[in-house]
């Protein structure tokens, strides 16, 4: 029985460890579960009661899954971890919850496209949120540009939330703050950093999103575990396309053709994937299109959805060709995609 299961059948954690043994087992906890629940119970509430101390004393909010500000989206994973420890204050049921991941050693490109991303999401979604994992590369520019562009950030640390790792990212930490965002973990005061921390830190990074863009990665490596786990929590995953001699895109190339991945080109991948209203947008006049999309525009139902065999019929082209043209519509923000391979025209 895990711990979100023995809180719904006993209240309350404390509750737990006032249950004799007998009827920790009658009520169906397995004998040697129970067993150490009895003999650690003054060492668990002794330890809980330093933790809540301590929190008080520096500041640190503790957000139990049943909190009413404990975030919606994390406590919807099956996983969800039983407290979250919070440096700073974000409202985490409010706006879009945007993960940016990917690998350390980021190229020069890799921090390039990280920032063009968060500078149009926050002019397409001014009160997004950015979540990263504090670590070098990828992480740090996310973090980075979304304090330059306004926008709040959370940071989810594998270990304790006062305990900065790298060290040299400190002042980037209490930019995160000073700028209205935050700092979390699931790990309690006093822990030790290992390796199953990333795991857990990367579910946090998962469970918080609305989606997970992965920017660059190699074949292996945290951010695809991310993608992984995004997945498993039902949240889209968008990625970067490289060249295939990349090697810091063979991650991305790979989840796009495994089809884990939505391939992303621009902003409008997001706005229309999400079903997001993108702040004071304002598509182009079709009649600033090229000839050939303002025909291909021209010629599609202005109501119905349609496929794109429909319009390589309509227009006589091939069905590249139509697919090429589409594209373009739906990046300008004309058509949209819809359910299955359906499209529709937007409404202006």
């Amino acid at each position: 029985m895990r711990g979100t299961a023995l809180i719904e059948t006993f209240g309350t954690a404390e509750a737990i460890f006032r249950v004799p043994f007998e009827e920790l087992v009658g009520r169906g906890v397995a004998p040697n579960l129970a067993q150490n629940v009895v003999e650690g119970r003054g060492v668990a509430l002794s330890r809980a009661d330093e933790i809540v101390a301590h929190c008080g004393r520096v500041g640190i909010a503790i957000l139990t899954k049943n909190h009413p500000e404990y975030p919606n989206l994390l406590r919807e994973c099956a996983d969800a971890p039983l407290v979250l420890y919070v440096r700073g204050y974000v409202n985490f049921n409010q706006g879009e919850w945007v993960s940016v991941v990917g690998t350390r050693k980021a190229t020069a490109q890799g921090v390039e496209d990280s920032a063009r991303f968060v500078a149009d999401v926050a002019q397409a979604f001014p009160k997004a949120v950015i979540i990263s994992g504090l670590a070098f590369g990828i992480d740090k520019a996310a973090h980075q540009a979304a304090i330059s562009n306004n926008l709040k950030t959370v940071a989810v640390m594998a270990g304790w939330v006062d305990e900065i790792v790298p060290r040299t990212n400190i002042p980037l930490a209490r930019s995160i703050l000073e700028k209205g965002g935050a700092i979390v973990s699931d790990m309690p005061w006093g822990t030790v950093i290992s390796r199953g921390n990333f795991l857990s830190r990367n579910r946090i990074i998962a469970g918080l999103s609305h989606c997970t863009m992965i920017v660059e990665s190699a074949a292996k490596g945290g951010s695809l575990v991310t993608a992984d786990i995004a997945l498993s929590y039902d949240r889209e995953v968008f990625a970067m396309p490289g060249r295939s001699e990349d090697s810091s895109r063979q991650g991305t190339n790979m989840l796009i053709k495994s089809s884990k991945a939505i391939l992303y080109q621009d902003i409008s991948d997001i706005a229309q994937s999400m079903g997001w209203q993108r702040a004071n947008f304002s598509p182009a006049n079709p009649t600033s299109l090229n000839p050939y999309l303002r025909e291909t525009f021209a010629a599609l139902p202005d109501t119905e959805p349609f496929t794109l065999d429909h319009t390589s019929e309509t227009l006589s082209i091939t069905t590249a060709e139509a697919s090429s043209r589409l594209m373009a519509l739906e990046s300008q923000g004309f058509i949209k995609s819809v359910k299955g391979r359906l499209y529709q025209k937007a409404k202006f």
